[in-house]
């Protein structure tokens, strides 16, 4: 098995750890800074909740849209960095901490988790997957050195 696929798996086994932790918790993401979707678990509930088809490629730039927002709000107010946006709605609730200085995690549940209890959750979780990511990109960018130009498909003949 490969480097890669040992660490997406570690990654989908820490979010289905938590995911498992309450039955009101309803998708755990984990995306970098800039959007992109590293890795998903959605509860069975989620996808009942949500109407229509849900883009979690599309839920993960929100998501650090959010936390951009944030961090620039208390950069503006020289409140200091951002350590948790907690968003509340009229049917759920969303934690996105920091997951180091790479990754954003993200914690959408049910109202009737107390706010506290998913900040301190993410928390808990955010050190280990942090650790997780940190050796993903690591082994991302050893694999794409090692990618020979030719098997990129940029480099292929088209004529």
């Amino acid at each position: 098995m490969s480097d890669l696929k040992r660490l997406y798996e570690s990654i989908t086994s820490v979010l289905s750890e938590i995911i498992n932790i309450d039955e009101n918790l309803l998708c755990v993401l984990i995306a970098t800074r800039s959007g992109q979707l590293i890795d998903y678990v959605a509860s069975k509930d989620f996808y009942e909740k949500v109407e229509g088809s849900v883009s979690f490629d599309e839920l993960a730039a929100t998501i650090a849209a959010m936390y951009g927002a944030s961090l620039a709000t208390g950069t503006e107010f020289s409140l200091g960095d951002t350590d948790a946006v907690l968003t509340e709605f009229t049917n759920g609730r969303i934690v996105i901490i920091s997951c180091g200085n790479d990754a954003l995690l993200a914690i959408t549940s049910e109202r009737n988790i107390p706010l506290g209890n998913i900040r301190l959750l993410a928390k808990k979780f955010a050190k280990r997957l942090s650790d997780l990511v940190e050796k993903l990109f690591v082994a991302i960018d050893k694999e794409i050195k090692m990618t020979k130009p030719e098997n990129i498909g940029l480099f292929t003949d088209l004529s």
